[in-house]
């Protein structure tokens, strides 16, 4: 991929050879304005085939090549990491083709690192491949190496034991440089948060709870848009439930909050874990209403809408230790905790164009539906409003088990109120374990989808 091909030419002039890259664009760049690492690396191509050439030999017509051999040291030097991991295909191709034999002396793990993928992959064998590694002889005098010069052993599946073979400061260095580079940032987004939570502690602050916890997750996808936490999207999308769920922003949240999970310090506040699971829980909540809304008709968004207010009423009048005022219902003793719930969330979200709802309205509208189900009250029931018995309908749809998933409608509020809590100023700090139970209850809900 590094150009058509080169073109050789002599200067009438002075006498010179001028050799020149034909690009992709057909554009004549003299090898002297290349990097240095491509001028390292055409003399490598050139060689090969002239070896290739040299030894070819015919028998009955068929094109064979003699065995010979090419070494080449340090191919690697100034050459991009890409064109590094490139060169382990050009020397099994060149050997499979050519029966070219490669004596490689390199520091390059990227070209180690294809040669293992191709073993894995099986395009090659490991016998197929002798890689040595050269001791330091001062680990040979203190003991910690036993020889100076080690085979290492590939498995067939690409796999090497690097501590044994390799022991400090190969292929280990970039790991250690990552988990350092990972380790300041994650103590700088702890300061930063704490800072933060702090901030609305102070007498001064005159943000809603609300407003806090947007600052709150503004501050971590801050953080999450340094970092690559592509390996936990993985892991999530292993899940069962991960073909359910909206593939972008609650991907993201259930992949960052369980990369806080597993990276925070022990000692630190895992309040930003429990924050991103809370928001993958409110931003699929809020697809379900949106996804329903934009599958109802005009018509029969008119019609529900207009006599759902008698329709409420008629179920409401009709339950026992119920209250209705200004539009709210004073639950009684059935629900506990759960006070104030406001029937008409659901109409009010049809009508509106606005596709943001709060985490509590949305809560409410399942409190309300759970309530008022069949299994609390065979006779006055959601069944008899249409907009909630069509609402209900949809979502027959999207849970695996409804009968679970209007027990779980319970669990909601306390997801909800545990999210909060984490991102208010005044909350106390929590911990891994704290995390890790509310990723559980948020993960059961998703699993039943």
């Amino acid at each position: 991929n590094i150009g058509k091909k080169i073109k050789v030419s002599r200067g009438k002039k002075y006498g010179f050879t001028r050799a020149d890259l034909i690009n992709f664009d057909d554009k004549e760049i003299p090898l002297v304005d290349l990097g240095f690492g491509i001028s390292q690396l055409l003399p490598i191509i050139i060689k090969t085939t002239l070896i290739a050439y040299d030894n070819q030999v015919s028998y009955n017509d068929l094109l064979d090549f003699k065995k010979s051999t090419l070494l080449i040291e340090e191919p690697e030097t100034n050459l991009h990491p890409k064109l590094q991991s490139k060169l382990a295909e050009f020397f099994i191709d060149a050997s499979c083709r050519f029966n070219i034999q490669f004596i490689v002396e390199t520091h390059s793990e990227y070209l180690i690192y294809k040669l293992q993928k191709y073993i894995g992959k099986g395009v090659i064998k490991s016998k197929d491949i002798a890689l040595y590694y050269l001791n330091h002889p001062n680990d040979i005098k203190i003991g910690n190496k036993l020889k100076y010069v080690n085979r290492v052993d590939i498995q067939e599946d690409g796999s090497i034991d690097y501590e044994k073979y390799f022991g400090r400061g190969f292929f280990d260095e970039q790991t250690d440089l990552k988990l350092s580079l990972l380790n300041i940032q994650r103590n700088r987004f702890i300061e930063l948060f704490e800072k933060t939570k702090e901030k609305f502690q102070s007498a001064d602050n005159t943000l809603s709870e609300e407003k806090q916890f947007e600052k709150l997750s503004d501050e971590i996808d801050n953080h999450f848009n340094k970092l690559n936490y592509i390996e936990y999207e993985r892991l999530i999308k292993l899940e069962r439930y991960a073909s359910k769920i909206d593939t972008s922003k609650t991907l993201k949240y259930l992949a960052t909050g369980k990369y806080l999970l597993v990276n925070l310090d022990d000692s630190a506040d895992f309040s930003p874990a429990i924050i991103q699971y809370g928001r993958a829980t409110e931003y699929e909540m809020t697809g379900w209403v949106n996804d329903f809304k934009a599958s109802l008709s005009p018509t029969d968004k008119t019609n529900w809408c207009n006599n759902f207010n008698p329709q409420i009423r008629t179920v409401i009048n009709a339950i026992d230790n119920t209250i209705l005022k200004n539009g709210n219902i004073k639950i009684g003793s059935s629900l506990g905790n759960l006070g104030l719930i406001v029937p008409y969330i659901l109409k009010n979200s049809i009508n509106s164009n606005n596709n943001d709802y709060m985490f509590g309205n949305i809560i409410q509208i399942f409190e309300f539906i759970y309530y008022i189900s069949p299994t609390k009250d065979a006779i006055n029931n959601y069944t008899s409003v249409d907009l909630l018995n069509a609402f209900v309908s949809y979502l027959r749809n999207r849970w695996n088990s409804y009968a679970i998933a209007e027990v779980l409608f319970c669990e909601f509020r306390e997801i909800k109120n545990i999210r909060n809590n984490a991102a208010h100023g005044g909350a106390t700090k929590k911990s891994r374990l704290e995390a890790k139970d509310y990723i559980d209850k948020v993960e059961a809900i998703f699993k039943c989808l």
